[in-house]
């Protein structure tokens, strides 16, 4: 193996991200036809409604937005959406993009959310809301009851967060302290016609796990996010307010009813980790004459776990292969969302972690490389994607006197990559399809 194989590899996610960019993708699902407004398999006629507005929340928030704005025009009525970086103007002059804070609430995020909810109660009864969602919206979108303070559900988040959960389990315990989540934000929606257009970033693309499903009712309430809490170990860890608000028979915490009917309100899957690996296959096979599998449903479950699943799916194809008169590289592709409960206080993202965890395996099987990175750019509190690993890996740590096992137990994957020029840096992407591994095989 040799390093290119680590640019080959990132070319690889980052060309089949471009083709899946909202410009593109939204331009094929929404259209306009004299005084009609298409999206999907559904049409709606303009003189039925009260303007076309737009609304926004997530990563790919901006270029989404913009997307919209490009194909509506001068149909665009107005609109605001709530993204990290804020292009400086609206192609339409109609959009107020607005900053929101990740991987967890802080005080734009705030300031924005109360910015739209303001907006929403003004819109005409009658208006077609066109709602563009992707992943972050959990921490870019958030208001928390009025008792708890943003420190303390700060906090909340970082528990939350470190405590080992599922992306499903989280946004249960989430929902339980947020003004917005959890279908809540339909209250303000109220008469309107909504139209939610996802980008998903969640195992099973399920609509209310994206984002915690501002505008997507479930059935979760509050005792199932003690529950959880409890299960974690985290409750004890709250805050006296957050407890006390969890404990009381407060609205916010009842489980939420559709404010919409089904005619009220289409949603509408843009894109998904699934689409995604087949656009990665797709370019594989194209440039490099690789022999493609695509490993699906996509994944959720315990790091660890992950890693040894996907270790003996190579393995099994690594043996198959070596009956084969002619055998050729295989890739292999990975798609989903792994968790980790952080114990150590080191640096790094569950991308670099896997990597890092793989090591020890690749450095007996030298023609087998490794890249894992995380599709928005960013792996945890980092401004790596993620890391790419190979047979040479271990062999790079003991020349440098590394002992990659500490940095593990530490979960500071990033420190340990970071001394052997193993981070994968491409920078934000504007999008989010969870966590791909592309494990390579000559």
């Amino acid at each position: 193996m040799t390093t290119s194989h680590k640019t080959q590899l990132t070319e690889l996610v980052l060309d089949a991200l471009d083709q899946m960019h909202p410009k593109r993708r939204l331009a094929e699902l929404i259209s306009v036809e004299e005084n009609r407004l298409i999206v999907g398999d559904q049409t709606y006629q303009e003189d039925d409604h009260n303007g076309i507005y737009l609304i926004g929340f997530g990563k790919a928030g901006a270029q989404m937005g913009q997307a919209v704005e490009m194909i509506l025009g001068k149909r665009l009525s107005g609109g605001l959406v709530i993204c990290p970086e804020p292009p400086s103007e609206s192609i339409t002059g109609k959009v107020n993009y607005l900053e929101g804070n990740h991987p967890k609430p802080g005080k734009e995020t705030l300031h924005s959310t109360r910015k739209l909810l303001s907006f929403l109660d003004d819109l005409p009864e009658k208006a077609i809301v066109i709602n563009v969602v992707s992943g972050g919206t959990s921490a870019m979108l958030e208001l928390p009851p009025e008792k708890i303070s943003l420190e303390e559900l700060q906090h909340c988040f970082d528990l939350i967060l470190s405590s080992g959960a599922n992306i499903s389990e989280m946004n249960t315990m989430r929902k339980q302290l947020s003004q917005v989540k959890g279908g809540r934000l339909q209250h303000h929606l109220k008469n309107k016609t909504l139209i939610d257009i996802m980008f998903s970033d969640v195992p099973g693309d399920n609509p209310a796990d994206i984002g915690s499903g501002p505008t997507v009712v479930d059935d979760s309430d509050r005792q199932d996010g003690i529950d959880l809490m409890r299960e974690y170990e985290i409750y004890s860890k709250l805050p006296d307010s957050v407890k006390t608000f969890l404990e009381s028979d407060q609205p916010d915490t009842k489980p939420q009813k559709p404010v919409l009917t089904k005619k009220e309100h289409q949603i509408v899957m843009a894109g998904t980790s699934e689409v995604l690996a087949q656009q990665v296959g797709r370019l594989a096979e194209k440039r490099h004459d690789w022999e493609t599998t695509i490993v699906s449903p996509a994944y959720s479950g315990q790091l660890n776990e992950v890693v040894d699943l996907q270790i003996a799916k190579v393995n099994e194809v690594k043996k198959a292969a070596e009956s084969e008169e002619n055998p050729t590289t295989k890739l292999l592709i990975f798609h989903g969302e792994s968790y980790v409960q952080v114990t150590g206080d080191g640096k790094g993202g569950r991308n670099q972690e896997l990597a890092l965890r793989a090591v020890d395996w690749l450095k007996d099987h030298k023609h087998i490389s490794l890249l894992s990175m995380g599709t928005d750019g960013i792996d945890g509190p980092t401004d790596a994607a993620g890391a790419f690993a190979d047979g040479s890996t271990a062999e790079k740590f003991i020349v440098s006197e590394i002992d990659w096992h500490k940095y593990l137990k530490n979960n500071d994957a990033y420190n340990a990559f970071e001394q052997i020029n193993g981070l994968v840096k491409t920078g934000a992407t504007g999008q989010n399809f969870m966590d791909v591994q592309l494990w390579l095989a000559e």
